[in-house]
């Protein structure tokens, strides 16, 4: 059954990914079984929910080889976190990691979609990611009111 339900915690995501999937697609007529494993900490911060979002939807796409553009599954990916999930997010999580290229920065316009791939150059720095074991959760935080404030 491909409906939120909080006590299903971070499968809601492939759930959402799956049901508006099935919506565009009617061919998806059986389920699969999906293990997702990693250990990038749940409300880190991180992207962990776009990831999700994202990976399940190259999943079906190549189990059911529908050829479904990277751009649509990005779209799909805020869908979910929008209408499914219920937290009013952005794109930016799901456009990086759905489009993004190594040695390429994204210049990206959130309102149009347009954007351009920039050489990226970090061979002087290192990137660092730290667990603060502060955890952070859109889903549960009072984003939807900070997003609607700064909309006015």
């Amino acid at each position: 059954e491909l409906v939120y339900k909080k006590e299903d915690d971070w499968a809601n995501y492939p759930k959402g990914v799956l049901k508006y999937l099935k919506e565009k697609y009617p061919q998806l007529t059986f389920g699969m079984d999906i293990l997702f494993c990693g250990d990038i900490p749940n409300g880190a911060g991180l992207s962990s929910s776009a990831s999700i979002e994202l990976l399940t939807g190259v999943i079906v796409d190549d189990l059911f080889q529908i050829d479904i553009k990277r751009l649509e599954l990005v779209k799909i990916g805020q869908q979910v976190e929008n209408n499914f999930i219920g937290v009013n997010s952005g794109i930016m999580d799901q456009f990086a990691i759905g489009m993004g290229k190594k040695n390429q920065a994204i210049l990206l316009d959130t309102n149009t979609l347009e954007y351009n791939y920039v050489p990226a150059d970090f061979s002087d720095h290192q990137v660092i990611i730290m667990n603060t074991n502060k955890r952070r959760e859109l889903a549960d935080s009072k984003y939807n009111e900070r997003r609607t404030e700064c909309e006015k």
